[in-house]
This record gives C-alpha cells, structure tokens and sequence, in this order.
C-alpha cells in the first residue's frame, strides 16, 4: 500500500472519493430494496465520506517537475535570490 502513494500512482483523495461513492451506492441499492440495516450505515458513512474525498482531491497541488534552478548572479556566482546586487541589475 505505501508503494502505491509512494509513486503517485493512486492519490488518498482519489482512494477516499472511491471508497465514499462505493459506499453511498450500496446504501442507495439497499434503500431502494427496502433493506434498511443496510441502507442507514452505509448511506450515512458513503456520503460524508465521499465528501471528504472530494475536498481531498479538490486540494491536491500537482507536484513542480520540471522547474529550472534558479539563475546565478552574472557579477558574484550566487544565487538570484541571495545576491543583493541582483536587485537593482536589469534582467
């Protein structure tokens, strides 16, 4: 299980919104059949639960690959952010 978030293949918001709309269908089957023991739980635990995982996924940041280190400084070698006098230097 830890391999699978490990590697980004399956996100917990994507898990939980599953996991939540799994359940809220089986309690809306369940009520639909008249099967009340069935339908109560899990139709009160399948919507909270589908709703966490919605704000789960609806928060999730997509992770910087890609994004260039930052420029050195053409006057000392440091960084552009760490350089004082890359401040005032046109760029």
């Amino acid at each position: 299980m830890q391999a699978l978030f490990a590697s980004r293949l399956i996100s917990p918001g994507s898990l939980v919104t599953v996991v939540g709309a799994l359940l809220t269908v089986v309690g809306s089957v369940a009520y639909l059949n008249d099967n009340a023991n069935l339908s109560l739980p899990t139709i009160f635990y399948g919507i909270p639960i589908l709703l966490g995982g919605l704000a789960l996924k609806s928060s999730e940041l997509p992770l910087p690959f890609g994004s260039p280190p930052p420029r050195p400084c053409g006057s000392c070698g440091k960084s552009l952010r760490t350089c004082p006098s890359a401040a005032f230097s046109p760029t």
